[in-house]
């Protein structure tokens, strides 16, 4: 692995890199809406068609308010847009739809003072376009007649900047902005609201995340707005938005954002989307989920421990909890956070306090790690990245060529899934149908298999498995698999050739933790760098690791504090990220948990083999009605479809 410069470390941009806080920010008014912590993160809607085209915008803003928007960003390129986009606030005012406009300038100072001259409380945006390429940027002189008539009518500024050019490198997008600000703080105009967006994801997430870091830096408390806007809703752009948002908002980068489609279409709608990675993060009204088509039992059983509570006027509000119970090793919760009072941070042998964050936040460099061979494939030593999928019963019959029909599973509001075959197939039970397929030589792919005892381990060797894979459930009761395990690795250590181990650390949601309520949100991390020692002690060292859990909460802290902890320790073992179980059977809600939890550590360099997959879940707490387990709405190739484009979403980092 590699250990950031000096530099770098200097610049942090998040409090806690291992638990979940969101940036304190001041709190701005756009329109009637108040944006910044501690308000809700809010959800905007962008006007996609041509905004000289009345009709059509009407249309498409009356669907916003619909789904409960209440800001709405419109392009203002021309003076005759500007003019147009008053034609439709009078329009609409009329019809009693009154959301915040926000006017979306692209360099033109003479629209935006036509928008401000003509639009009632319209709000501006100062975009500044491919910065560092000589291009014109908002002089001192416009910036004080812009802020000067703004302060006039109490309105925001929003500073943005935007390039389309993959070699822009953070810092250049970053500093204009510093610069406006400079001039809006020599204007005396508090304000301001900042945005950024780049075609690259990984860019976007790098230029957020220096740009908070720059913040801390001046001691600045300005809200961040994040955007993301793509061509069409394809898989591959759903997931980049996945990525590109909420690992932001996982780090505490955000206080509104919006998605858009240039060519969207009836079948999907971005603030669906937006709304499905927000409430992660932020409580909300019950009726705007209601708006977007999330019902209550979708809600229920995809965020663990939600609670619904009345606010004074009676409003109900959808509480987002996953965050706030995310224990860290770093983190000091105040005392009215879950758990405080009772300081239940578990006694053990491996907590540091402060470990250091040996990332590249701001560059894309894919941690060092050794390379394994499994079979034909190799992981780790910067290899390309490889994906792996649980062998089903379907695709057995398929390999056998029996005739039975293999159900084609859609992705919730969306269009089918393509299949693709992973590069490496895991399986926990060998049956005979396995057996006859890996000595007939039917399964190209190389084979893991899952073992727990010595006597499945002797199975897995007899039958030619290119690896094998053990699960520490852990659950406080880590000491009779930890037998096990020191078995199984004893044997492979006596191997005359080395079988690579792939170790997982799991969590059982259904049981809980010793004598508390709860599941410490670092445990398998921890529990992981115990079992590296054992195999360590046993001359095993083709290892794999990986952590398995059914919450995103947790994921992306633990994988950051296992990389973490064998740095401190010089070790280099691949890591094999693997999706979060999936809570509600819609998998579009399983699209964004992978794309927040395993997107944002592959932009942290984290990983080197990539696994989409869960297991039917009980749902016998929910209400009454429904059977025991829900069938899996995607197949294991359609699965490893969205492990692959998450995987092109962060094909072409930033220089």
């Amino acid at each position: 692995m590699t250990r950031q410069t000096e530099a770098e470390a200097k610049l942090p941009y998040t409090a806690d890199p291992y638990g979940y806080a969101r940036r304190l920010t001041r709190e701005v008014r756009i329109g009637k809406e108040l944006i910044g912590n501690p308000n809700l993160i809010a959800v905007q809607g962008r006007v996609t068609v041509d905004p000289l085209e009345t009709e059509l915008v009407l249309a498409q803003v009356t669907h916003f308010t619909d789904q409960d928007c209440k800001i709405i960003r419109v392009p203002a390129p021309s003076v005759g847009t500007a003019w147009n986009l008053n034609q439709v606030i009078t329009i609409l005012q009329a019809r009693q739809i009154k959301p915040a406009y926000i006017a979306e300038g692209t360099g033109s100072f003479e629209a935006l003072l036509a928008a401000l001259e003509w639009a009632d409380g319209i709000q501006l945006r100062l975009n500044v376009t491919n910065p560092g390429e000589n291009n014109p940027n908002y002089s001192e002189r416009e910036l004080e007649v812009i802020s000067r008539e703004c302060a006039t009518h109490s309105q925001l500024i929003e500073i943005s900047s935007f390039t389309d050019v993959s070699e822009c490198s953070p810092q250049k997008l970053v500093e204009p902005l510093i610069t406006l600000a400079y001039l809006a703080q020599k204007l005396n105009f508090p304000n301001l609201l900042f945005s950024l967006e780049a075609t690259s994801p990984i860019l976007q997430i790098e230029a957020y995340r220096y740009l908070a870091a720059r913040f801390n830096v001046l001691e600045w408390d300005y809200p961040v707005h994040l955007g993301f806007t793509a061509l069409k809703p394809t898989l591959v752009e759903r997931s980049q938005a996945a990525l590109a948002l909420g690992s932001l908002l996982e780090d505490g980068i955000g206080d509104s954002l919006h998605i858009s489609f240039e060519q969207n279409s009836t079948q999907y709608q971005e603030i669906e989307l937006a709304y499905r990675i927000v409430r992660r993060y932020t409580s909300l009204p019950w009726q705007t989920l209601e708006s977007v088509g999330v019902g209550i039992l979708d809600e229920v059983v995809s965020s663990e421990g939600a609670l619904i509570v009345s606010s004074a006027d009676g409003t109900q509000f959808v509480v987002a909890t996953d965050r706030a119970n995310n224990l860290s090793v770093n983190l000091n919760f105040p005392d009215d956070q879950p758990y405080a009072s009772e300081k239940k941070i578990p006694e053990y042998p491996y907590v540091i306090a402060n470990l250091p964050d040996y990332r590249h936040p701001y560059r894309y460099q894919r941690q060092t790690t050794s390379e394994i061979k499994v079979g034909n494939i190799s992981i780790g030593g910067g290899q390309p990245l490889v994906t792996l999928g649980r062998l089903s019963s379907a695709r057995i019959t398929q390999l056998y060529q029996l005739e039975s029909q293999v159900a084609s599973a859609t992705l919730a509001s969306s269009s089918s899934i393509p299949t693709t075959e992973p590069d490496i197939y895991l399986i926990n039970n060998l049956s005979e149908e396995v057996k006859c397929l890996k000595t007939q030589g039917k399964l190209i792919q190389p084979l893991v298999v899952g073992v727990q005892t010595v006597e499945q381990l002797k199975e897995a060797l007899s039958v030619g498995a290119e690896a094998v894979s053990f699960g520490l459930d852990y659950v406080g009761q880590i000491g009779e698999e930890i037998d096990e395990l020191e078995k199984v690795v004893e044997m492979l250590g006596e191997l005359e050739k080395p079988l690579p181990l792939f170790l997982i650390s799991t969590h059982n949601a259904g049981q809980s933790w010793g004598s508390y309520d709860y599941w410490p949100a670092f445990m398998e991390a921890y529990q992981m760098i115990q079992a590296i020692e054992l195999c360590q002690k046993s001359g095993v060292s083709q290892l794999i690791v990986g952590i398995y859990t059914y919450n995103s909460a947790w994921n992306t802290q633990n994988y950051r504090l296992l990389t973490a902890l064998m740095l401190e320790r010089g070790w280099n073992y691949p890591v094999q990220l693997i999706a979060p179980d999936l809570v509600s059977n819609v998998a579009e809600e399983y699209l964004i948990d992978a794309g927040i939890s395993l997107g944002g550590l592959l932009v942290d360099g984290i990983g080197d083999c990539v696994q989409f997959d869960y297991l039917p879940r009980r749902i016998d707490r929910y209400p009454e009605g429904y059977s025991s387990f829900e069938a899996n709405p995607l197949s294991i190739e359609q699965l490893t479809t969205l492990a692959a484009s998450l995987i092109e979403a962060i094909k072409f980092p930033s220089k």
